[in-house]
């Protein structure tokens, strides 16, 4: 089996409809990457997602307070009786904190982010105030489970995963809070008893962070090094004639992570187009008439921008997958992508492409053996696309 190396270029074009205030929305591709499906799968290209579960541990502490309308009962002579009553509002916290992996949760998502809901009880030491007629303001019960609190956290592929939690909670309406107490025998007394009582909350805003492990059954290979230890001869390798369910097997997934922007409202994105093209010498392969391309795979309805306040959003990962089916006599590369989107005060609204990001990788390639009678026919591994069925395809050439 020969082995040759292709010099692969990831790059991508946009083509999307803002607002008028173009400056404030931006469609970007934020990673370029090969991958390939190890499990759960059929060796077919057009199963990678790049998706990952992630089960996710942590701990989360903050201060939770409230103001509390109440009343104090005075017990001025000592008898036991009250004598007078007043209004006064007593502020009571308590510093609520979960065990260090307390907060629980399978976040889901794709590549090296993913997001989901996390929950777990906090237990406050104490939830106090102070009264100043009565003193001491004490309040129970002193647990509560959060509820759901979703989170975004990001890392490495099969590697680790941390999202931060910043999230306002609050206690269910069960406190019980009151203080003081009529001593009697003469001795003067003071009760504080919230107007609401065993229906009192507190509220604030716990932080914190979970992790854990990331999973999936795709894995990416555009640096691949666990066959011999070296990128240079094992990475984004298409080896095989028929499908195959380990790497490396009959084709790869070409996946475009898009990423946006935005300080004017959400858009649509219509369209993300891959091109593959055959790269040769005094090619540019940021000009698609210098290096047009042998195959076009166009998605449509990609999704929605929904960035706010010009942070960085994350409208998914998109995949398609070759089987280099094609003739090898040349270099392959790939470019993803036009970017095709539609602003949704505007529709209709075209703007002009753009070259926004190009990864520049040496990548190898392995050829199959051709057939025997078709050696002669093809000499030096130059082969042409197969005429026969599915399974029969020859001449891939890898990214």
């Amino acid at each position: 089996m020969s082995r040759q190396s292709r010099k692969i270029f990831f790059s991508a074009f946009l083509l999307a409809a803002l607002a008028a205030q173009a400056g404030a929305q931006q469609l970007y591709i934020s990673k370029v990457n090969t991958w390939f499906r190890t499990a759960g799968a059929n060796g077919y290209c057009s199963d990678v997602t790049t998706e990952i579960t992630v089960p996710v541990t942590g701990l989360a502490a903050g201060v939770l307070s409230r103001a509390i309308a109440g009343t104090v009962f005075e017990d001025t002579d000592g008898d036991g009786v009250t004598d007078n009553t007043y209004a006064e509002s007593v502020t009571v916290a308590g510093a609520y904190t979960s065990t260090l992996a307390g907060i629980t949760g399978t976040l889901n998502g794709y590549d090296d982010r993913a997001q989901g809901n996390v929950s777990g009880t906090i237990t406050a030491p104490s939830v106090t105030g102070n009264s100043a007629g009565a003193g001491a303001v004490a309040c129970n019960p002193l647990s509560f489970n959060t509820g759901n609190i979703y989170v975004y956290g990001s890392g490495t592929y099969a590697g680790t995963v941390v999202a931060p939690i910043s999230a306002a909670v609050t206690s269910p309406a069960n406190l019980s809070c009151s203080g003081g107490s009529y001593p009697g025998g003469g001795t003067p007394g003071f009760i504080w008893i919230s107007d609401t009582f065993g229906t009192d909350s507190v509220t604030g805003t716990i932080g914190g962070s979970v992790s854990g492990t990331s999973t999936g059954p795709d894995i990416p290979v555009s640096f691949y090094r666990s066959m011999t230890g070296q990128i240079w001869t094992d990475s984004s390798l298409i080896e095989f004639e028929r499908p195959r369910t380990s790497y490396p097997g009959a084709c790869l997934g070409l996946c475009a992570t898009l990423s946006c922007v935005s300080e004017a409202g959400s858009f649509g994105i219509d369209e993300l187009t891959f091109e593959i093209f055959k790269f040769g010498t005094g090619a540019n392969p940021l000009d698609p008439a210098s290096t047009p391309p042998i195959k076009t795979i166009s998605m449509y309805n990609i999704g929605t921008c929904q960035s706010t306040n010009n942070t960085e959003y994350r409208v998914g990962v998109y995949c398609t997958a070759w089987d280099g089916s094609y003739n090898l006599n040349g270099i392959f590369d790939q470019r993803p992508v036009r970017l095709q989107g539609q602003d949704a005060h505007q529709p209709g609204q075209r703007h002009g492409r753009q070259y926004l990001h190009r990864a520049d990788l040496r990548l190898p390639r392995r050829e199959p053996d051709p057939d025997p009678g078709e050696r002669d026919q093809y000499p030096h591994g130059a082969l042409q696309p197969h005429r026969g069925g599915p399974d029969h395809r020859r001449g891939r050439a890898a990214l």
